[in-house]
């Protein structure tokens, strides 16, 4: 059974704003001048995740590409080369800063040491979501789903297994 599934049972409006979210961060050191917040962007992978939505097929007209294009982050690839995903979390990944696709953050703890979180958003409609999921379950594995209701918020949160044995979803209602 899909974890969207009780979102099709509920019979939302399929145009109701979808947020998806996910996060991740590492320790680091940071007085050493390096660029630890490009270094833990890399790290953690959120770039291949936001890349593996941007480009899929289920997701198509999504902003991302469109503005990476436009901004001549894209202009080097070759069509056809079959590795435009990891082309466009490449291009994610080293303009993190200036696409502003990724949000990261760094708290100190002292002079020497801290944590860099990262974190990424995707809005979709609730269509797109049910349709993505429905032909390919794992695209949405690890992103946060937050549904905009006449009720309030409802948030799909990702446990994953490394947290929760077996795993788990808890969802939310929110006002």
């Amino acid at each position: 059974m899909s974890r969207f599934e009780k979102l099709r049972e509920m019979n939302l409006d399929g145009n109701a704003k979808v947020t998806l979210s996910t996060e991740d961060g590492a320790d680091i050191v940071h007085y050493t001048g390096e660029d630890y917040e490009g270094e833990t962007v890399t790290k953690t992978g959120i770039a291949n995740s936001l890349a593996s939505l941007a480009t899929s097929k289920h997701l198509r007209g999504n902003p991302i590409i469109n503005e990476l294009r436009s901004e001549g982050y894209l202009d080097d690839y070759e069509r056809g080369s079959f590795e435009f995903e990891s082309y466009v979390a490449g291009a994610i990944a080293e303009n993190w800063y200036e696409s502003g696709f990724l949000s990261v953050s760094t708290e100190h703890y002292d002079h020497k040491r801290g944590y860099t979180n990262v974190s990424a958003e995707l809005d979709i409609t609730l269509n797109e979501l049910l349709t993505a999921d429905g032909e390919n379950p794992y695209l949405f594995a690890g992103w946060n789903v937050e549904v905009q209701t006449p009720m309030g918020a409802l948030k799909v949160e990702w446990v994953s297994t490394r947290d929760v044995p077996g795993g788990g979803l808890i969802y939310l209602w929110l006002n």
